[in-house]
Order: C-alpha cells, then structure tokens, then sequence
C-alpha cells in the first residue's frame, strides 16, 4: 500500500515540480535529471528553491498552544514571507520565518531543499555545497537552522557547537546530485513532511487557475491522503483485533494456570504434612494400640510426636486415673503428666507424654 502511494505521488509531482537554482529547470523521475525551461512557459505548481535563494530565521513566540501560535504568526506574517512552527519550549514556541529572493518564480508552493534533503531523508545534519555557497543544515523537532559557510562558522564541528547539537553525525552532499534532490522527493510521502509542505501554500501565485489547482493538486492530494488514513485505519483495527484475541488466550491460560497452581498447593501441603509425619519416625499404630483403652474415658485434643516422646492432651472426670492406665501397658515407659492438671468444670484437662519400648505387647482378647 505504502509503495502506491509513492508511486502515485511520484506521477503527481513529475507534472509539476521543478527545482530552481537561478535557472528554473524541470525534473525528469524516470531519467534522474534536471532540464532547463523558459520560466514563461509555464506556471509550476511546486517550486524547490535551492538553499543560494532564501533565507530562514529561528524565532520564538510567547504562546505554545497551536491556536495561538498561528494566529500571532497571521499577525505579523508579510507578503512573500512563510513560516513552520517548530518544537515548543518552556511557555514559547520556536518558528522559522522563510523568506525567497524577488527571482523565484511564482508557484502554488514555493518550497526550500533544506525541507526535502533534511525531513524527506530523515536526517537532522546535512553539509550542502551549493552553486554558489556551501550551507549547513540542521533539522530538530520541526526547527530549521540554515547557515552559509564563512567567516567563523567554517566547519561542521563549529556549526553544531553554534547550535547546540552533538558532533558525532555528519551527512554531505552536493546541491547539484540530482539523485538526492529525487531520491527526496519520492520519501516526500509522510504526513509530517506533507505537512511542513503546505505551510509553504502561495495564495496568492499569479495565473493560478481555480479549477486546474483543484483537479491537479487537491483532489489528488485529498484521494492519497484518504487512501493512506483509510489504510492505517483498517491496519489499526485489525491490530486491535488481534490484540484483542491474544490477550483473551492469555486471560484464559493465566486462569487456567491459577487453577491448577492452587491444586498444586493444597496437593504439596497434603504431602509436605505426611512427609513430617513420616520423617519422626513414630510407630504411631502402636502408639494407638496402647490408647485403646483410655479412647472411651476421656475426650481427646491432639496427639503429637515431640522429642521422642509421645505427646496426647485430653480432658477427663480424673486425670491420675487416666495415666495409671496408661502406665499399665507393657509396652509404655516413662508415662508422666508433662504439665500442671487444671480443673475445667466437671472434667480435668492435663497433657500426658510416654515412650515405647522396642518389643511391642499384643495382649490376647477371650472372645
């Protein structure tokens, strides 16, 4: 899509665009040259005037919203004078005021290289030998800065210093490469150096014919910049689509993820619990067996395995009978109350702790 447009925009300007340098000469695409014509031949739409035949200066105006920034420019703009506004800084906005030497002919824009070579190509330094001057050129945040080579600044290192701008890139060519001049205008089609372009817009160029500049330039310009805005619309909405679906997949797996994440935890609490238990080493099925007859006297809270001993607290109508039964097993030793019986109610609640002997007793039961 991109490439028609450039295509259709190279067939626009090769009807119309000249480039002049104290000769106004015509641009052949397909050849990559430049060809003389009688200035009274024809009327150009697009003039590109080489860097010999204007001059820019960089102001500020105290205003940084866009309403106001152009209505002050309205104000103090002159005749044959056109202005681009540039970046904003704190509480004012830096524009160039251009203005084109008495020979260049009228045309519907009357444009500067310095626009092409530096914002068609996407540079921001650019050393240019012209015919009859050598110029550097910077271009920053939509400011120009255009200055001949001379006196002082005679050097590209010096030039950057003036203006404040790192020295660790540098561009030169020649103002007459035909190649740069075209390669340029073919870059042309992005919105910002269209943009820049129609602040060069000439009211006021003789001979214009109404019709011919509607039908020639700004019925074409209209259908490219439809194409372009409704290609990137229908780009943007299927991006959007598609975002759109791969972040549903993702919701759906991070929950699903989530799911089992929480299976896992409870699964590991499970196993690192069994794990513990295992790894006391406690014959608690004995253990149990020796419990058998007190299960029936008393209300049970816990049973532990703690330092070797096992651990069971419990509430009773009478705590020393519990542990006497616990004592006449075979297979208990050391059975002994580990803390102080307190009296609750009706029932004695106390903590009893035994160990077992290696050889474990089964007693007979008579059926």
């Amino acid at each position: 899509m991109l490439s028609k447009i450039k295509n259709l925009c190279n067939k626009l300007l090769s009807k119309g665009v000249y480039y002049f340098d104290g000769e106004l000469k015509a641009i052949d695409f397909n050849k990559k040259q430049l060809c003389v014509v009688e200035q009274k031949e024809i009327t150009p739409l697009v003039v590109i005037v080489s860097s010999d035949h204007y001059k820019t200066e960089l102001r500020t105006v105290p205003f940084t919203t866009d309403a106001d920034v152009r209505r002050a420019l309205k104000l103090k703009r002159n005749t044959g004078q056109f202005w681009t506004v540039g970046k904003k800084l704190s509480q004012k906005t830096e524009v160039n005021y251009w203005r084109f030497s008495d020979a260049v002919p009228k045309g519907v824009f009357t444009v500067p290289e310095a626009l092409f070579y530096l914002c068609a190509n996407k540079l921001r330094f650019l050393e240019v030998e012209g015919h009859r001057s050598s110029y550097y050129m910077s271009f920053s945040e939509g400011s120009f800065q255009v200055t001949r080579k001379f006196g002082l600044i005679n050097s590209a290192e010096k030039f950057l210093l003036s203006i404040g701008e790192p020295q660790h890139f540098s561009q030169q060519f020649k103002s007459a490469d035909n190649s740069l001049l075209i390669n340029s205008l073919t870059n042309l089609a992005s919105f910002n150096s269209l943009r820049l372009c129609l602040s060069f817009f000439n009211s006021q160029a003789a001979g214009i014919d109404k019709i011919k500049l509607t039908n020639s330039v700004i019925l074409p310009l209209s259908l490219v910049l439809f194409i372009y805005l409704s290609a990137s619309s229908l780009y943007l909405i299927g991006k959007e689509l598609y975002v759109t679906s791969k972040y549903q997949s993702i919701e759906s797996s991070a929950f699903s993820l989530i799911e089992n994440q929480n299976k896992f935890d409870e699964t590991k609490t499970k196993l690192d619990a069994i794990n513990r238990l295992v790894s006391q080493d406690a014959n608690y099925p004995a253990a149990l067996y020796v419990m058998t007859n007190v299960f029936n006297k008393v209300k049970m809270s816990n049973l532990l395995f703690e330092s070797g001993r096992f651990v069971f607290r419990a509430e009773a109508e009478k705590a020393t009978d519990i542990l006497a039964i616990v004592k006449e097993h075979p297979s208990v030793r050391d059975a002994k109350f580990d803390l102080p019986v307190v009296q609750s109610r009706a029932n004695e609640r106390f903590t009893i702790s035994f160990t077992l002997s290696n050889t474990y007793v089964i007693e007979k039961v008579n059926k």
